[in-house]
């Protein structure tokens, strides 16, 4: 799912064969104390439009991918972090 190579992902990059085609770049996310983004080009995280089944009005479901993992990662997370969209079409017609 990870872009190949390094121009945008930090090295290792480890198992980054895109051949899902989805093409993932690590924008990092937006949290803590200050409020910005960080770990850019470490972490593609991504909203999930479904939320937390044990917390829904605090926490929002989200995935995100590692420079240095090779999985797609579910977590729960607070609503205010700041994290990329990737908009899917739905090909149910």
């Amino acid at each position: 799912m990870k872009e190949s190579g390094t121009v945008y992902w930090a090295a290792p990059n480890t198992m980054a064969t895109n051949s899902s085609g989805f093409t993932a770049i690590p924008g990092g996310g937006r949290g803590g104390i200050n409020g910005k983004f960080d770990l850019i080009n470490k972490y593609a995280m991504f909203w999930t439009s479904s939320g937390d089944v044990y917390n829904p009005n605090v926490k929002a479901l989200a995935y995100y991918l590692l420079y240095n993992g090779d999985q797609l990662t579910q977590a729960s997370s607070d609503m205010n972090s700041g994290m990329s969209v990737r908009c899917i079409k739905d090909e149910k017609d």
